[in-house]
């Protein structure tokens, strides 16, 4: 898998070229790699139930209107500095207003002169009936208004604004336990999104992903509860109206793509995010029918049409083959919450800052070494230094073959909120899964403990040999029998071999001697070394000999294709027919002697035709 920080680069030199300015395209708000947003998740254990909440889920009909569909009407807003800023106020009333959840009434929040409210091209919103996010961004603050709608010249409706610090890692309950924000479930709302710029930044590296869950919505109908009662799952801190069976998923719920679903059917573009839901996967914000949203490219350098994305891609770009809700798992990501809406806030982090360290991800080559490099963050900047211990261990890679062993003090300078610690991999060509170790911090200096340890990832980047072998069958002189083809790997692979396989060439012909047979995205688990290609053959009584056809494969993925080319012989079990007889002939007559008579004076005839010779009379 694509290391998440690869992506981000590539999208941040992408920005780079941009137009600068308010509301100009550039790196989607993002929380450090430590956050639960951004943990990779496609190891992740099971919810015991998770095949029985997806069979209920599908059941009351899977996403709303029975699709993956998207939403392309939000926007997101960077504000410089010196922006215009607006006040808010309390929609429907003050009382109405979400509080304790939502920053006070009076809160003041930039609004840039060109902010655009979601499906809208300004700062006017039907708020009485429609969500109206505005969502603005400022330097490391992420501002959120739900119901939004421009008051006066200085005023800016809301029923809620949520303010996330973007350089702090939040605890499992957010904001505040039973606290919503911007979005029902509690979440933040831009961090979860994706955009034109990053999905296409993505699409320039082999594997890429957003590094980053996903928000999605269901319909409240289909959300679990029980006799009134509402419940939710963290990453949620709070649950919006879900009133579905109690058997189904609840608000928060992580779903993760399938590990078999076939991913390369899609277009690249399409192919990046659904390989987000496989890594990160997909987090259950609120209620509605649309399942995914997306930023509008109203910001963004790149548009959703250049990279062939629409609202309908997941259900109308790959026929017979859309993302169903059934093509996802629960992930387990601990017990219902019962939802009581006595919001209590979590105080903003004071004292020292949390000191954590980010798994790292290498591939490690065929020869020589590469680095795997750990990020340590900083919860915040300190003005004096903060300093830790950092060493490795094993996992199932070993130091001194897979990596070389390393312990050192790493220090942050005062001000500083990131620090690297480098691990040396060395290369090999054998063909293994991948390998892991560990990087653990200790004796704290300065800063209070956050993730103390780390899982570096050796991914394994040798192929096995993919080969397929010749075959034949006799023909038989009716009905059909089956000729074999064997497709084999050198060595068990970690992830799934996908190909295509397909007959065609050769003396026989398609639809007479056999029948002709193509199979796309053929997949070999992870762990399997052998796939089996069955084709019909036509018997027959025609006298004919051996025939053959060929079978080819190609756009194979996930191994190294060696003999892609079998023959396959239809063996040809007809006999010849027996050749006419010779005539009869009378022997020569030696000289002088007498004519040879029987007990007949009647000549015998013998016609050429005949297997034996018949007396006149």
């Amino acid at each position: 898998m694509l290391p998440r920080r690869v992506a981000l680069v590539a999208l941040a030199a992408l920005c780079a070229a941009g137009a600068a300015g308010p509301g100009s395209a550039a790196s989607p708000p993002r929380f450090p790699d430590q956050a639960v947003w951004n943990q990779d998740i496609s190891q992740a254990a099971l919810h015991p139930q998770s095949a029985s909440m997806i069979a209920t889920l599908a059941g009351l009909g899977g996403f709303g209107y029975g699709r993956m569909q998207i939403d392309f009407g939000m926007r997101i807003v960077n504000a410089p500095v010196g922006a215009p800023t607006r006040s808010i106020v309390g929609y429907p009333s003050n009382a109405q207003y979400y509080a304790p959840d939502c920053e006070p009434v009076g809160t003041v929040m930039p609004v840039p002169v060109n902010s655009a409210i979601e499906a809208n091209a300004g700062l006017s919103c039907a708020n009485a009936s429609d969500d109206c996010h505005l969502l603005v961004v400022q330097g490391t603050i992420l501002y959120e208004a739900y119901r939004a709608n421009a008051s006066g010249a200085g005023g800016l409706q809301a029923q809620c604004l949520a303010v996330w610090k973007l350089d702090q890692v939040y605890p499992a309950s957010n904001r505040g336990e039973h606290c919503t924000s911007a979005d029902a479930a509690g979440f933040p709302i831009a961090p979860l999104l994706f955009n034109a710029d990053e999905v296409y930044a993505a699409t320039q590296v082999a594997g890429g992903d957003l590094g980053h869950a996903i928000r999605f919505i269901l319909p409240n109908a289909s959300m679990a509860s029980l006799s009134g009662t509402k419940y939710y799952v963290r990453p949620a801190s709070h649950a919006g109206g879900p009133s579905g069976p109690s058997g189904s998923v609840a608000y928060g719920s992580r779903l993760r793509l399938r590990a078999d679903f076939p991913v390369n059917l899609y277009s690249p573009a399409a192919q990046v995010i659904l390989r987000t839901m496989q890594h990160y996967g997909i987090v259950l914000a609120d209620g509605g029918n649309i399942a995914l949203t997306a930023e509008a490219d109203l910001y963004t350098t790149h548009t959703w049409s250049s990279l062939g994305i629409t609202s309908r891609t997941f259900d109308q770009q790959v026929a017979g083959t859309p993302v169903r809700i059934q093509d996802f798992e629960v992930l387990d990501t601990g017990p219902r919450i019962v939802e009581t809406y006595a919001c209590v806030r979590n105080p903003d982090p004071v004292g020292p800052p949390t000191v954590s360290i980010a798994d790292a991800t290498v591939s490690e080559g065929n020869a020589g070494t590469k680095v795997a490099s750990f990020t340590l963050a900083l919860s915040q900047a300190a003005s004096a230094p903060v300093s830790v211990d950092a060493a490795t261990r094993d996992g199932s890679a070993f130091a001194g073959s897979d990596y070389v062993p390393r312990s050192a003090r790493v220090t942050f300078p005062p001000g500083a909120t990131s620090a690297t610690f480098d691990v040396t991999i060395n290369g090999d060509t054998a063909v293994e899964g991948n390998e892991v170790f560990y990087v653990g911090l200790s004796n704290l200096s300065g800063a209070s403990a956050g993730d103390l340890e780390a899982l570096g990832t050796i991914g394994n980047d040798d192929l096995a040999q993919l080969r397929i072998d010749d075959a034949s069958v006799v023909e038989g002189n009716s009905g059909a029998s089956t000729i074999t083809f064997e497709v084999l790997l050198s060595a068990p692979m970690p992830g799934p071999v996908t190909f295509d396989v397909a007959t065609g060439g050769g003396n026989a012909t398609a639809g007479a001697d056999y029948v002709a047979r193509t199979q796309t995205g053929r997949i070999l688990d992870a762990g399997r070394t052998r796939a089996l290609f069955e084709v019909a053959v036509n018997g027959d009584v025609a006298m004919e000999g051996n025939e053959t056809f060929g079978v080819q494969l190609s756009n194979v993925a996930g191994a190294k294709l060696v003999d892609g080319n079998a023959i396959g012989t239809i063996v040809d079990d007809d006999p010849a027919a027996a050749p006419p007889p010779a005539p009869a002939t009378a022997a020569p007559r030696r000289a002088g002697a007498p004519a040879k008579r029987s007990g007949s004076s009647r000549a015998v005839t013998c016609a050429p035709w005949r297997r034996r010779c018949i007396r006149p009379g």
